[in-house]
């Protein structure tokens, strides 16, 4: 997965589902690293349960910008 930073090393919020799965890729590596405990499984679900839902927000929040 390439990496959506904007030049200040910050996430490019122009598409916000890729910006927040980045920032989990990331956070996902951390933890992997300093958690014995982690559940790379179960985290993968909550990730695509997440960005299903940013996905319907957005389909909604551009129906709103119509009217």
């Amino acid at each position: 997965m390439a990496e959506e930073k904007n030049d200040k090393g910050g996430f490019d919020l122009a598409d916000p589902i890729a910006a927040f799965r980045a920032y989990a890729q990331e956070e996902s590596i951390r933890v992997r690293e300093t958690d014995i405990n982690f559940d790379e499984e179960l985290h993968d679900e909550a990730l695509e349960k997440v960005a299903q839902r940013l996905k319907e927000l957005a389909e909604a929040s551009q129906g709103h910008d119509r009217s």
